[in-house]
């Protein structure tokens, strides 16, 4: 009975008066797994993170089957950005549980997020086994082959995602970037276009039909899309790699150095890759 009151308490948004329920539930039963899950999720409700994961640890560790709080906490860990973590814990809610739409769908982001696409295209794949038209599964596994390069896999998710929604800036974005990737400079225009018609301040997209435009020979077009993308995100370090790169390609090396290194500065190495570096070594060995 008391349970049932703490419970009515959390779910009203009470959160103090069901706490002073569940330290008497507690006080009482040392090995109430649910007492110390649904008290943790009210310090959590309270912005006491610490708290809440001390509490849901307990919850686990007196019931090492209590899937919701192996959950509760993943879900807190990737808030936290720890996302490891919150992988090990929704990995263990589904080991647990089994089949959960919502376990998988938050599975599969999480591992979007650290780039493990084997992850990602598995569990998508198992949300559309659930729902052939489910929009979470169909743009993670599109986000997922744009990752490990499967460029024309990704439009076709890409496609289905946006029949679903279609003013969408940023899926006709990363279709257009799909094709790019491919060398179809000319088709991908009209998504980046379409991009922007969307969304009129999506760096982005400038900055990858600035690349086509000159990939298809028109430098100065290029190159005036990506200062306009820069002049809507001076932080775009992905602007600055592109002017590096048509800048190189023209043999303008001074030129393209400067935008290498300023790309690096607003931290292009850490949000993407290595390319930078290695062309900015590339540039110094050729100039000696």
């Amino acid at each position: 009975m008391e349970i049932e009151i703490a419970n009515s308490f959390y779910m009203n948004g009470e959160f103090e008066k069901a706490i002073e329920y569940f330290d008497k539930i507690i006080e009482n039963d040392v090995q109430n797994s649910e007492a110390f899950e649904v008290r943790g999720m009210c310090y959590y409700s309270m912005l006491n993170i610490e708290k809440a994961i001390s509490d849901l640890d307990k919850a686990t560790e007196i019931n090492p089957k209590n899937h919701n709080a192996f959950y509760n906490k993943g879900l807190i860990n990737l808030e936290k950005k720890e996302l490891e973590k919150a992988k090990s814990d929704i990995k263990k809610a589904i080991e647990i549980y089994g089949e959960s739409i919502e376990y998988f769908s938050t599975y599969a982001y999480v591992n979007l997020l650290t780039k493990d696409y084997d992850e990602v295209i598995k569990y998508s794949r198992k949300l559309l086994e659930f729902d052939a038209d489910d929009r979470c599964g169909l743009e993670y596994l599109a986000n997922a082959y744009l990752g490990i390069g499967k460029y024309n896999e990704s439009v076709k998710y890409y496609k289905r995602v946006v029949r679903q929604d279609p003013p969408n800036g940023y899926l006709y974005n990363n279709i257009g970037y799909a094709l790019s990737k491919n060398g179809d400079y000319e088709n991908a225009i009209p998504y980046f276009n379409t991009a922007i018609t969307f969304q009129l301040n999506f760096a982005y997209s400038y900055t990858n039909r600035g690349f086509c435009y000159f990939k298809l020979g028109d430098v100065e077009k290029g190159i005036k899309d990506i200062e306009e993308s820069l002049e809507i995100d001076p932080s775009n370090a992905y602007a600055y790699k592109n002017k590096g790169l048509i800048y190189m390609e023209t043999g303008k090396l001074d030129m393209a150095l400067k935008n290498f290194e300023l790309a690096m500065d607003l931290g292009y190495k850490e949000k993407y890759d290595n390319e930078v570096e290695k062309l900015i070594e590339k540039i110094k060995k050729e100039k000696g």
